[in-house]
């Protein structure tokens, strides 16, 4: 059975708010890379990167959705989910340290040479995605 089946348009209608969470998010510590310098040379980047986080988080939220116990309550897939973007932030930054894909500014916040801010990215824009339809939509994921 595919992954992706009849509850697939569920979960793309995720995207258009997720996207914009994670490009204002790209946008505001897009000043803490070098490679973001100037800023309106990087809306490329930036945008890419705002896709890929969109798409990823709505990926993780089909995993959990999919594949963990379905006695599980939603707050228990949503503690899941949220803890799995902050592993995938971890290992996305330490490899992008490691090969030198992305280099941090000295205004960068860090903590064991990986920077908060990108750490912090997807949970937060997956916590601000949850209120905004749970409290405004009333869409449960």
């Amino acid at each position: 059975m595919s992954i992706l089946n009849k509850n697939t348009a569920k979960y793309l209608k995720l995207f258009p708010i997720l996207f914009i969470l994670n490009f204002v998010w790209e946008s505001l510590h897009a000043a803490l890379y070098m490679e973001y310098s100037p800023l309106i040379l990087s809306f490329p980047k930036i945008l890419l990167a705002s896709i890929a986080d969109g798409l990823w988080l709505i990926l993780l939220i089909i995993i959990i959705d999919k594949y963990w116990s379905n006695n599980d309550t939603l707050k228990l897939k949503f503690l899941y989910v949220l803890l799995l973007s902050i592993l995938t932030a971890i290992i996305v930054e330490f490899v992008a340290m490691y090969y030198g894909l992305w280099h941090y500014t000295d205004t960068m916040p860090t903590i064991f040479s990986l920077g908060i801010s990108p750490i912090l990215q997807l949970p937060t824009t997956l916590a601000l995605f949850k209120f905004y339809h749970v409290r405004i939509r009333k869409f449960v994921v």
